[in-house]
């Protein structure tokens, strides 16, 4: 049943059971997103089939999130409700009140703003540090997964240019070292 070049397993040095991991993969997914039949021959839209496949044991690594920009937007509506809170401090006809804004408020309000700022600024640089540390990770996981293949002889994955059987459990551990 093998369906790529001829490649023997390392554990069991038999050819007959090895595929590449990701065209078993991909073949199991086509037969998950398949319709069947209904018995008066129409279509039954939606209805999986229902049967253990075989890739949901290895699949490819997923891909992190991409972080939201969340925080920026905080960080956009604080200036912004900073800037009308002073705007109408200063617009304040009460000489006495306009005093009293400018010596505590003022200060208090730009001491807030600035750290409000730094925190979420620097948060933000962080969630995009660790996502492009993932992304990296990830990258280098799914290049070894594609050039895996799987021996269902012996229930394990193996690179081509490599002598080392993986058992399937310990697929993660491998990808990732």
């Amino acid at each position: 049943m093998n369906n790529n070049i001829s490649l023997s397993c390392p554990n069991c040095k038999q050819p007959d059971s090895v595929r590449k991991l990701n065209s078993i993969y991909e073949d199991d997914l086509t037969k998950a997103t398949a319709t069947i039949q209904s018995n008066d021959g129409g279509n039954s839209a939606g209805n999986k089939v229902a049967q253990p496949l075989l890739a949901t044991s290895f699949p490819p690594p997923e891909k992190p999130v991409k972080p939201n920009n969340n925080l920026v937007y905080l960080m956009i509506i604080t200036l912004a409700v900073g800037v009308y809170l002073v705007w109408s401090f200063l617009n304040i006809s009460d000489d006495y009140s306009k005093v009293i804004a400018q010596v505590i408020f003022m200060p208090l309000w730009a001491l807030f703003l600035t750290i409000v700022l730094i925190v979420a600024g620097s948060m933000q640089i962080r969630r995009k540090n660790s996502y492009h540390n993932q992304l990296e990770r990830w990258q280098k996981g799914k290049l070894k997964w594609d050039k895996l293949y799987y021996c269902a002889r012996c229930k394990g994955v193996f690179g081509q240019s490599e002598n080392q059987f993986i058992p399937i459990n310990q697929i993660d551990d491998y990808l990732y070292e």
